[in-house]
């Protein structure tokens, strides 16, 4: 695969001939990273529209979608380092009740299928952000049940302590050591710790 300053060239697979291509400012959305952490595959946009790999080190000359915020695989979560596996990993809430303490963080009790690296986001139901990791920050989740710690913002404890409990959205955005990647959405209810 070659590199280009002004482009970033599209393949179908790594290694392979290049199948289209990307100018710098153009939009290319990541979606998993090979094992190495040398190619990103996901969607090209503009002239392009369509889905191939790309070399990660050319990602500076064209805007990353969301999916650039993903943990990275390597995190260090768990005893053996994240989960290497095909599959995708997955997190379910242990109760959709989450408390929030005194000191501004939403208790959440998680269980996931695999170790794995997670940024969180905690939305108000409808959209506005009252809470989660600090962009670039992550959270780990194992098999085993555990409980993460996560901040509320100002607004998100104004409306707890306004309305008594506040309806949200966890957006987990998950990666297992073998760079799979995950989007998983659950709905809590933030009640304050008595």
């Amino acid at each position: 695969m070659k590199e280009d300053v002004e482009q970033l060239l599209i393949n179908e697979r790594p290694d392979a001939e290049f199948v289209g291509s990307l100018s710098a400012g153009q939009t290319f959305r990541v979606r998993r990273l090979s094992p190495s952490g040398k190619y990103a595959f996901g969607f090209a946009y503009g002239g392009a529209n369509k889905t191939g790999w790309v070399l990660t080190s050319g990602l500076s000359t064209v805007r990353t979608g969301s999916a650039a915020t993903w943990p990275p695989a390597n995190s260090g979560c768990g005893e053996n380092g994240p989960t290497m596996d095909s599959d995708r990993p997955t997190v379910g809430l242990a109760s959709e009740e989450l408390g929030l303490r005194d000191t501004g963080r939403v208790h959440v009790s998680l269980r996931g299928n695999q170790t794995a690296a997670t940024a969180v986001t905690i939305a108000q139901i409808g959209g506005r952000r009252v809470g989660g990791t600090a962009s670039g920050t992550y959270t780990c989740i194992t098999p085993a049940a555990g409980v993460v710690s996560l901040p509320l913002n100002d607004y998100g404890r104004r409306l707890v302590r306004r309305h008594g409990e506040l309806k949200v959205t966890l957006a987990f955005r998950l990666v297992n050591g073998s760079a799979v990647t995950n989007t998983v959405r659950r709905v809590g209810v933030v009640r304050p710790v008595r």
